[in-house]
């Protein structure tokens, strides 16, 4: 669900070797580029090809800028699996913020998610108190490092488990429960407190969400956390409902409200801009195009002048580009219109529009398989040709910052 909507695909670390690519990518990407252009009839061959050609040039691209990624703080993380997964997500979270041509990704926003096992206590749980500490001390060291990036008030961090246990035991240990505990934790939470029902008393005869052996019944929903969660990342209402389609089933006091957890930073979210829908700039509106496969998504928009497109994830998956071009028949660039490079080269890019005119463009590699889309630009005092207009629109390169 994190990546609900985005068109990006998770690309896997190794808590010790980081992004372990293809060896042999640089001397066989343009082969491979090249077959997978090619658009077929079947719909398992095209969801293989984007998903193969997705992971071979982002392992490649990314995998060689986190190498690069070192800390900002003393490196005080644990050398267990756990200390070296949160490693590798502060120097991730570290590689997002700066524009390609800085060395990062040039991304909003991002997600990651590490693991920590043992807790399955059936047969024994003295090493619970010890993955404990372990956890502590590795979440210290993560927020430690992300202070001295200047990126802990834009974290949260969701500790979360499957489920509880049993709070009577079974001669060995414990067994699988029901209801658990989330924590929350970040700088941006109005933190210190517990949010949701808690017990008074754990016994049945005293409590009417205690069952048998100790197993509480839950009383907030899954939904009822990443909600607001998801609200202050600035995920809009309707793609919260899309990600979270049972949250109407619960009745609204169980479904807690961003302000109850993020007090007035509820209010202003992480510090850049969400990129759903359209964002306010000094000049106009931006108005986002991603790809997915080999179409734009939105293909055709209406803006008016000073407004900006910007168009996301062009470097993920399958080397996508955008090019002016004469009208919407053609795969043959405009001279002198607008062009965001060499395919691959940078994952965001922006246009700026200053006069109107119906604008078409493609991705030069895709456009065989159609992947074409218009810019209809309406507002302006004058019209003008945009086939023969070279200053019709001026050229930005977006530097985004990211949240986890």
């Amino acid at each position: 669900r994190i990546l609900t909507g985005s068109g990006l695909n998770p690309v896997l670390a190794d808590p010790n070797e980081g992004i372990v690519g293809y060896r042999d990518y640089e001397e066989t990407q343009a082969a491979m580029a090249n077959f997978s252009t090619h658009r077929g009839e079947s719909l398992i061959a095209e969801n293989f090809a984007s998903s193969l050609q997705n992971v071979l040039q982002t392992t490649s691209l990314v995998g060689k800028r986190l190498d690069n990624v070192t800390l900002d703080g003393p490196d005080t993380f644990p050398t267990d699996n756990l200390g070296a997964q949160l490693r590798q997500v502060a120097r991730g979270i570290k590689l997002h913020a700066p524009a390609h041509g800085e060395g990062g990704l040039g991304m909003e926003r991002g997600a990651f998610s590490v693991g920590q096992g043992g807790y399955d206590s059936h047969n024994d749980y003295t090493g619970i108190a010890d993955r404990f500490a372990t956890l502590d001390r590795s979440i210290a060291a993560f927020a430690s490092e992300l202070q001295a990036q200047g990126r802990w008030e834009d974290t949260v961090v969701v500790v979360v488990s499957e489920f509880g246990r049993t709070l009577t035991g079974n001669g060995q240990g414990t067994d699988h429960g029901w209801g658990g505990h989330y924590m929350l934790l970040g700088g941006g939470l109005d933190g210190g407190k517990i949010v949701g029902q808690y017990p008074e008393r754990l016994t049945e005869e005293e409590c009417d969400i205690c069952l048998d052996r100790g197993r509480v019944m839950p009383t907030t929903p899954w939904e009822g956390v990443w909600n607001p969660v998801a609200e202050w990342l600035g995920v809009s209402d309707a793609d919260r409902v899309a990600m979270f389609p049972y949250t109407a089933n619960f009745p609204d006091d169980r479904i807690m409200s961003v302000a109850s957890l993020f007090g007035d930073a509820a209010t202003t979210g992480p510090t850049s801009p969400s990129t759903v829908g359209t964002t306010t700039t000094e000049t106009g509106l931006v108005h986002v195009v991603s790809t997915s496969g080999v179409s734009f998504t939105p293909a055709d928009v209406t803006i008016n002048v000073g407004d900006t497109v910007m168009f996301t994830q062009l470097a993920n998956g399958r080397f996508h580009n955008v090019v002016q071009t004469a009208d919407d028949a053609t795969c043959t660039p405009q001279p002198g219109g607008f062009n965001s490079g060499a395919a691959n080269s940078i994952d965001t890019w922006s246009q700026t529009f200053s006069l109107p005119g119906v604008y078409h463009y493609i991705c030069a590699p895709h456009c065989g398989a159609g992947m074409r889309g218009t810019i209809t630009v309406a507002n302006g005092a004058t019209t003008a040709d945009p086939t023969t207009s070279t200053t019709a629109a001026t050229t930005t390169i977006t530097t985004t910052t990211t949240t986890t």
